[in-house]
């Protein structure tokens, strides 16, 4: 199984979770490929901290990480991030994650830009300005 949407907060959030905890996890939940969102510190918004994210899930080597890039630098929704760069250093494709693109000339950039290197952007599905549901 592929798990298209994981989180494994390497860099920076290794007290929540690391590459080895997390890939040790899925393999165990019968996961032979796992996609990170790029919500980590630093933001997976750049080439070298992708090859830094699949440099250390090849080195503990329990599945297959096939990380996302962040749509916008350091997910902050205001300048694209180097689509061709990402993709060729093994980003899968493109999200910020739980950070909605809020200027939609911006997402509308993006997804043409992820289409023409058949890929993908993924977005959450929310508009933050309706604020929390009440039960």
């Amino acid at each position: 199984m592929i798990d298209m949407h994981c989180h494994l907060r390497e860099p920076g959030f290794t007290h929540k979770e690391t590459i080895e905890t997390g890939t040790k996890s899925a393999v165990k939940g019968g996961f032979t490929t796992i996609c990170p969102m790029p919500n980590t510190k630093p933001v997976t918004d750049s080439a070298i901290i992708l090859a830094e994210v699949i440099e250390e899930a090849r080195r503990v080597g329990k599945c297959n990480v096939l990380p996302y890039s962040a749509v916008t630098i350091g997910e902050l929704g205001e300048e694209l991030v180097d689509f061709i760069g990402n993709q060729k250093a093994g980003a899968i494709a493109f999200s910020d994650d739980g950070i909605p693109v809020k200027n939609s000339r911006i997402m509308r950039e993006a997804i043409i830009k992820a289409d023409g290197l058949k890929t993908f952007v993924a977005s959450h599905c929310e508009e933050p300005s309706c604020g929390a549901r009440s039960n």
